[in-house]
């Protein structure tokens, strides 16, 4: 189905914001049928001096419940800039003739950066088996513990503490006797004796 321009307002506001819209399309669509529906949302999105950014299409895929009579889908994800007083309009025509399952549409923050629903998907499976990776490891390591075990650690010497001895415990000092000092000698008659014998006449020296 083409998009006329009297399905969406024709007055362009010079207040543009970016927004992302999701929306579900049934899954037994032909391709041919899909690149057509695919070509309505763009040329929706393209009125009122809109314009795509980016857009993304998944594989068919089951859904997390069941939407009406579907429990697996496709999913197609834009990333456009649309004026601000035009958007209810362009929300209405996507709900009642675009024919999707279920849609949704935000309004993207500034310096917006635009990942697809596959980017994520691609980021969560590359975190789960680094998970995985981390777990086999850390449970190699336990089972090399347990079948390894580390040998005890040998006791450290106890440490010898000096004790001072008591003074029950004290021999007593051996007693030395002090030497013992002579008597000094009398002098005085080895001084007469001298004095007798050169006092003699008869001894000439």
């Amino acid at each position: 189905m083409a998009v006329s321009s009297k399905e969406v307002q024709s007055s362009v506001s010079e207040d543009v914001r970016e927004y992302e819209l999701m929306v579900i399309l049934p899954p037994d669509l032909t391709e041919t049928d899909l690149k057509a529906k695919i070509h309505d949302l763009q040329e929706a999105l393209s009125q009122n001096g809109g314009k795509v950014l980016h857009e993304e299409v998944t594989p068919v895929r089951n859904l997390a419940y069941r939407i009406g009579k579907y429990d697996r889908a496709t999913y197609v994800t834009f990333h456009f800039s649309f004026a601000i007083d035009s958007v209810q309009e362009l929300e209405k025509l996507i709900r009642i003739e675009m024919g999707v399952v279920r849609h949704l549409l935000v309004t993207c923050p500034k310096n917006y950066s635009f990942k697809g629903l596959l980017a994520y998907e691609e980021e969560a499976e590359t975190l789960r088996l680094k998970e995985a990776e981390e777990k086999k490891a850390k449970d190699n390591e336990d089972m090399d513990r347990r079948n390894n075990p580390r040998p005890a650690p040998k006791p450290r010497p106890e440490k010898q503490i000096e004790v001072a001895p008591s003074a029950a415990n004290v021999s007593p000092a051996p007693v030395v006797a002090a030497p013992k000092i002579e008597p000094k000698a009398d002098l005085s008659k080895v001084d007469e004796q001298l004095k007798a014998i050169l006092d003699n006449p008869d001894i000439s020296l």
